[in-house]
């Protein structure tokens, strides 16, 4: 593996010492090299507005059920000027095993839905997230009818002009707010979600990019 990983799980504990609690972090997943071109699991992910004190650039989010927080890379909340919470200490466990301690700042962004209302959440800040997921090819969504027609929350020409870096992941703490539990599957090809984004497009693809893929595991 040879990307940064993705964050995965945050608990609370009480400090001690009249500091404030301390996250425990654990990273369970990472990014590897796909060994089978052509072949790729599309991760939940959307372009979408994203707004802080200072300005309001376009992102891209990941939606990740393996994670019970929510984080945003450091240059981003920069960029954005995202405005401080709070300041506290994270315990960050690493897929493989190991451990380290870091003080991370709690930010507050606010995302532009379809509807055009803003959703306000909370994200820790991060220097990285994980390696770009893939992105969905225009050939798989002309390939199967379940796909076809659907307003998509990343267009696969947005998403491969502006980069494919993962700029916030959205944990279980802010997925019951943008995902509304509507799926289409058809009988092969990727699922499409509904969300207030739009159509999220995931799962197994066999229609990739010919940039090269990666695996993500959570």
């Amino acid at each position: 593996c040879d990307r940064s990983p993705t964050l995965a799980n945050a608990e609370g504990s009480r400090s001690k010492n009249g500091m404030p609690p301390t996250q425990s972090v654990t990273v369970t997943a990472a990014s590897c090299a796909a060994t089978e071109a052509g072949n790729v699991v599309l991760m939940q992910t959307a372009r979408v507005d994203a707004t802080g004190l200072k300005s309001t650039r376009r992102v891209r989010v990941m939606c990740d059920s393996g994670s019970n927080a929510t984080f945003i890379r450091t240059d981003t909340a920069l960029r954005l000027g995202c405005r401080v919470l709070a300041k506290e200490p994270l315990m960050v466990s690493t897929f493989g095993g190991g451990t380290s301690q870091q003080f991370s700042e709690k930010v507050e962004v606010g995302l532009t839905t379809q509807d055009g209302s803003l959703l306000q959440i909370m994200a820790n800040k991060i220097p990285s997230i994980c390696g770009p997921p893939p992105v969905v090819s225009q050939a798989e969504l002309e390939k199967h009818d379940h796909l076809r027609g659907l307003k998509l929350a990343e267009e696969p020409s947005e998403a491969l002009a502006e980069g494919c870096e993962v700029d916030i992941l959205l944990g279980q703490d802010v997925l019951q707010d943008v995902l509304h539990g509507e799926m289409r599957i058809g009988r092969s090809g990727p699922m499409a979600v509904s969300s207030q984004f739009g159509w999220i497009i995931c799962g197994q693809s066999s229609c990739a990019p010919e940039a090269q893929q990666e695996i993500m595991a959570n």
